[in-house]
């Protein structure tokens, strides 16, 4: 029987053992993954494998790497200058949280391995570098779609376009979720005038602004005229309250003092026999009563009259009130329309005045245009006068040296043929026994000769005159060709003036057609504005031609000043804008005073008597007829 026991329980032993060795290897190797976790392991194979739960990682043979893919906030914050751009211009400080993780399937899991890496795909930092700029690029262009109130408004579609923009492939990344922490908008302090799209914005921020400011303060003013026309109301209530209360109490009055009165007067007819002594005194009594009455009542009228003239003095001040704050209410708006106005006709006229000087600028473009265009016309045709000229000279040159050459040859060989029948003469009168025909020999050969030379002189002068002829010849061709490039430049930069000029004439009219309509589209107290601006214009022109005229005056006036005392010596010490008339009047003295020293010598007599006369208090006749005598006399 332990035959048999022992092999037995050795094979359990064997397989217990193996499987305790089998769970301890199990135990080492297999490697478990939490959650948020991949694990991929680097196998024999091409394509690692990935799990989710967990794996068996032999050494040496595997090699595994843990990947978080678990969801990874990121942050982008814009700010300032920095800010999103909407629709419409507007800048928004925008603060979005976006949440992104790898994709939870094996293909997703190995492409993020592959292209960022195991250890940066855990790190935070490293993914939002990696995805920074994909998601502000994208920020931007749904930005760009919506309006600024829109994204109040629409904050799910604003969310739902940037996950749609940047879509589900992100190299193996899946974004989650985009949450919008903060959404405003950017002071306007922060933003750059500079810029086109800042610039739209703060005006449409200014226009929205000033516009909500202006209903806002309608709003309170309609509000204090609603207050007060309800308190005139309540007041207006409580003095007919006041009013109702006291005819009232009179009537009341009234009825009581009727019944005491009645009442009197039964018992005064009960008792009449027995009070017929006190019948005097009690009608005294009862006057007395009446007059009271009458008195109280007088004055009770006389203080409802007072009250309501007070309420109707009152009713007219709040009246009077409300009209002046209507009419000052009407005249704010009436001067805000004719200042918006203003400025309006003034930017027409900005528009205008551009229009006008952008013409004139294209016109003196145009004209320098055309001004180059007949210089290079002008250089062309005189290059070409030029060649032809020089070509023409050439042949002409030319020509005449040829033909100078030919007269030079027929002269040098008429006077060979001279020089041959000379010698031929001597020869035969040599030889001739008669002198006299010997010279006659002699002087028909010098005839010969001489009319050879005669010939060829002509035949040069004639050869020179004719290349003379084609020389004028060429040179009036070159003129007139010349002449016809010039006319031609001058029409064509004429044409270029006269169009110039009609585009400033159109120019100008389309100006004056513009500032007509806009002075028709002007209102009574607008079309004064301008009439009065315009008067103030040609009043300060006026001034202006004005004081250049007395600048002229008095540029010419020291000018004759200067001429005139070129050699005097004179100081001037303080004056006025008077010097120059004071100084021709004091020149005018002068040369009076000269004129009389002068003729001093022919007034002395007169003089002499006037002041003998003046000294001597209208002494006789004959001392002044002797002072007379005696001055003769010494004269």
């Amino acid at each position: 029987m332990l035959d048999w026991i022992m092999p037995v329980l050795t094979i359990v032993g064997v397989s217990f053992i193996a499987i305790l060795g089998i769970l301890a290897l199990f135990n080492a190797f297999y490697k478990k993954v939490d959650q948020g976790e991949a694990l991929i392991v680097n196998n024999m194979s091409k394509i690692p494998s990935v799990h989710f739960t967990g794996s068996m990682v032999l050494p040496v043979i595997h090699r595994a790497e843990k990947m978080r893919i678990s969801v990874i906030p990121l942050q982008i914050d814009r700010r300032g200058k920095n800010g999103l751009i909407c629709k419409d211009n507007y800048r928004a400080d925008i603060s979005l949280g976006l949440y992104l993780r790898v994709n939870e399937t094996p293909d997703d899991v190995l492409r993020v391995a592959k292209s960022v890496g195991v250890a940066r795909a855990s790190d935070k930092a490293a993914v939002d570098e990696l995805f920074n700029a994909k998601f502000s690029e994208a920020l931007k262009t749904v930005g760009k779609k919506f309006n600024f109130v829109e994204l109040f408004e629409q904050r799910q579609q604003f969310r739902q376009a940037i996950v749609d923009l940047i879509g589900a492939d992100l190299n193996g990344y899946v974004l989650e979720d985009v949450a919008i922490d903060f959404l405003e908008q950017t002071p306007v302090s922060e933003l750059d005038p500079h810029n086109i799209m800042d610039s739209d914005g703060i005006r449409r921020i200014k226009e929205i602004t000033e516009a909500n400011r202006v209903a806002t303060n309608v709003l309170e003013r309609d509000a204090e005229v609603a207050i007060g026309e309800r308190n005139t109301a309540a007041f207006e209530q409580q003095e007919a309250l006041r009013k109702t209360q006291a005819e009232t109490q009179a009537r009341t009055d009234r009825e009581i003092a009727e019944l005491t009165s009645r009442e009197l007067a039964r018992e005064n007819a009960a008792h009449e026999e027995q009070r017929r002594a006190s019948e005097l005194a009690r009608t005294e009594a009862q006057k007395a009563i009446d007059i009271a009455e009458e008195e109280r009542e007088r004055e009770k009228q006389l203080a409802g009259k007072a009250r309501e003239k007070a309420i109707a003095v009152e009713e007219v001040a709040i009246q009077s009130a409300t009209e002046l704050e209507h009419i000052n209410r009407e005249r704010r708006v009436e001067e805000q329309r004719i200042e918006k106005d203003k400025v309006l006709e003034v930017k027409q006229k900005e528009i205008a005045d551009i229009q006008a000087e952008r013409i004139q600028v294209e016109a003196r473009v145009a004209e320098e245009e055309e001004n180059i265009l007949s210089m290079r016309n002008r250089e062309d045709a005189k290059r070409n006068k030029e060649t032809v000229v020089i070509s023409a000279e050439a042949k002409a040159d030319q020509l005449r040296i040829e033909q100078v050459e030919g007269a030079k040859a027929e002269q040098q060989s008429a006077e060979l043929r001279k020089a041959a029948m000379v010698e031929l003469a001597e020869g035969e009168k040599a030889k001739a026994a008669s002198h006299g025909l010997a010279q006659a020999q002699i002087r028909e050969a010098n005839a010969v000769a001489s009319r050879s030379e005669a010939e060829a002189e002509a035949f040069a002068r004639s050869e020179a005159a004719r290349a003379e002829r084609l020389e004028g010849e060429t040179r009036a061709r070159n003129e007139e060709d010349m002449l016809l490039a010039q006319a031609k430049g001058q029409e064509e930069l004429g044409n270029a003036k006269a169009a110039a000029a009609l585009k400033m004439a159109e120019a100008e009219a389309e100006g004056i057609t513009r500032k007509a309509e806009a002075y028709e589209r002007m209102d009574e107290s607008s079309r004064e504005f301008e009439v009065m601006n315009r008067n103030l214009d040609i009043h300060r022109d006026e001034t202006m031609s004005r004081i250049d005229a007395n600048v002229r005056i008095s540029e010419a006036q020291a000018k004759a000043m200067g001429d005139a005392l070129a050699n005097a010596k004179m100081e001037f010490i303080g004056g006025d804008g008077d010097v120059f008339n004071k100084v021709a009047q004091g020149i005018g003295f002068g040369r009076a005073a000269d004129h009389f020293m002068k003729n001093a010598s022919s007034m002395t007599p007169f003089v002499s008597s006037i002041m003998e006369k003046i000294m001597n208090g209208g002494g006789s006749s004959a001392r002044v007829e002797s002072g007379t005598s005696s001055t003769d006399k010494t004269e």
